[in-house]
C-alpha cells in the first residue's frame, strides 16, 4: 500500500484463506503507536504528536485494551464495527 493515509478505507484478502475480502479503515500508519482503551483510540505519530481518534460514524462499546507499535512496513486497520482487529 502506497500513499495511504489515516481514515482511508482499504479492501484486502483475508490473510489465512485468501477467499474472503475484508473492508477496514486505516487507523495507524507505519512507525506509529496505537493505544486502545475501551472504546477510545489514540495514536502517537513518529514525530511524537498525539492524536485522539474522532470517528463519529463508529458505534463502539468495546472493552478492549491494546497498545501496539507498527513497523516501518505495517499499517494498523480496524473495521467500523470494532469487535475484531487485524494487524498486517
Amino acid at each position: 500500500m502506497k500513499n495511504q493515509k489515516r481514515g482511508d478505507v482499504v479492501v484486502f484478502k483475508y490473510p489465512t484463506t485468501l477467499l474472503n475480502s475484508l473492508i477496514k479503515r486505516i487507523i495507524g500508519l507505519p512507525g506509529e503507536t496505537i493505544s486502545i482503551d475501551g472504546s477510545k483510540v489514540s495514536i502517537e505519530t513518529k514525530d511524537g504528536e498525539k492524536i485522539d481518534s474522532d470517528e463519529p460514524y463508529v458505534k463502539n462499546e468495546s472493552s478492549n485494551n491494546l497498545k501496539i507499535t507498527t513497523s516501518e512496513t505495517e499499517y494498523f486497520v480496524m473495521g467500523d464495527n470494532r469487535s475484531r482487529k487485524f494487524r498486517f
